[in-house]
């Protein structure tokens, strides 16, 4: 996941993860590791 999220921080601009159909917003860095 380490890969993925390095990625994800590249393109935070306009990314979203489909979380179980539901599309959450990475860009405000709303997770809690």
């Amino acid at each position: 996941l380490g890969k993925v999220n390095q990625i994800l921080a590249e393109h935070a601009d306009e990314v979203y993860f489909m979380l179980g159909g539901i599309p959450v917003s990475l860009k405000k860095g709303r997770f809690s590791d």
